[in-house]
């Protein structure tokens, strides 16, 4: 209970008191009351009264300025939950794609999933028509945000930046070479490619 509602309570209980007890004795008296008695009585409710006004004007009125500052938010706390926003939005993860050069243009290709198989299986995830590129020739798989190449024993083998691997990690503009076909390794974020999900043939 707050501490003017204490006063009041405890002023009204006092008056309480001293009223009955003033009627009580004028009643064990069996006279009137005299003109002192009462002016005492009256004097003592106002002086309670006073005193309850009193207490009531001290302890009343608007919370102080530390309850207030309690309640308000922490802006510290605020900027970090933005700090944590915003670097949640800008540690999504790069989409990965193959950029292909052709004697009919440049293509793009961009990867999906886990793991993406190259060579000239109908069924490859990125198919080639090279005859120098075997059925499935190359895979690519993501791991923990990286990107690696492996070489599926294929007959002329993979090159990365003119190096025969068997397992390697690619990095951005990488260049990788099956049979004929001259393909860039590239990430960037996916709204900005602007890259096909279905990839297209590869030609010679």
């Amino acid at each position: 209970m707050p501490k003017h509602s204490w006063a009041v309570l405890l002023a009204i209980v006092l008056a309480a008191t001293v009223v009955d007890r003033t009627e009580a004795a004028n009643q064990a008296a069996a006279a009137p009351e005299s003109p002192q008695s009462a002016m005492l009585t009256v004097a003592v409710l106002l002086g309670i009264g006073l005193l309850a006004g009193l207490l009531v004007f001290r302890h009343g009125g608007p919370p102080a300025q530390s309850e207030v500052e309690e309640i308000e938010a922490d802006p510290d706390e605020t900027e970090t939950l933005t700090e944590v926003a915003s670097a949640g939005s800008d540690s999504a993860p790069l989409a990965a794609q193959l950029i292909f050069d052709t004697p009919e243009g440049r293509s793009q290709v961009l990867l999906h999933g886990e793991e993406s198989i190259l060579g000239r299986d109908p069924l490859a995830t990125v198919v080639l028509t090279d005859p120098l590129a075997s059925r499935q020739h190359a895979r690519i798989t993501r791991h923990e945000g990286e990107y690696w190449i492996e070489d599926l024993r294929s007959m002329n083998g993979t090159l990365v930046n003119g190096t025969a691997l068997s397992r390697q990690r690619l990095e951005p503009d990488d260049l990788i070479q099956i049979g004929q076909a001259r393909i860039t390794f590239a990430l960037e974020s996916p709204a900005a490619s602007g890259a096909p999900a279905a990839p297209p043939p590869v030609h010679d």
